[in-house]
C-alpha cells in the first residue's frame, strides 16, 4: 500500500472530489509511475478544460465535445468522478449542438477541475509515507 492509496481521496462537502485509489488499482504501487501520471493528467486536462471553455465561448461545440471527451477519459482514469461526469454531460450537449447547456456546463467543468487539481497537488506535495 502506498501513500496515494492510503489517503483514499479528497472530499468536498461529503462528495468525493478525487479517489486516489483508482490509479493504484490501474498501475499498482509504483509511486514514481503514479506521480508521473498525475502530473501528466494535471497538465493535459488543464489544457483540455481551457479548450472547452474557449470553444464554448465562440460556439464551436464540436471542438468543445472533443475536448470534453478527452478530459472525461483522463478524469475517470485517475478517479476524478465528478469531473468525468461533467465532461461527459458537456460532450453529449456539444454533440447535440446544445449551446446553452454547454455554456452552463463549461464553468462547472472548470470548477471541478480546479478542485481535483488542488486535491491532487496537496497529495503530491505531502511527504510520502510508507
Amino acid at each position: 500500500m502506498d501513500w496515494l492509496a492510503k489517503v483514499g481521496g479528497d472530499r468536498r462537502r461529503g462528495e468525493l472530489v478525487w479517489d486516489a485509489r483508482v490509479l493504484s488499482e490501474i498501475v499498482g504501487d509504483d509511486l514514481d509511475v503514479q506521480r508521473r501520471l498525475l502530473e501528466i493528467f494535471l497538465a493535459s486536462v488543464q489544457v483540455k478544460v481551457a479548450d472547452i471553455c474557449a470553444a464554448v465561448q465562440v460556439g464551436d461545440l464540436e471542438v468543445a465535445a472533443s475536448a470534453a471527451h478527452s478530459a472525461k477519459s483522463a478524469a475517470r482514469t485517475v478517479g476524478a468522478w465528478d469531473l468525468g461526469t461533467l465532461c461527459e454531460s458537456l460532450q453529449m450537449a456539444g454533440r447535440a449542438n446544445n449551446g446553452p447547456l454547454c455554456s452552463a456546463l463549461a464553468p462547472k467543468v472548470e470548477n471541478a477541475f480546479v478542485l481535483v487539481a488542488a486535491a491532487i497537488r496537496r497529495k503530491l506535495e505531502a511527504p510520502q509515507k510508507v
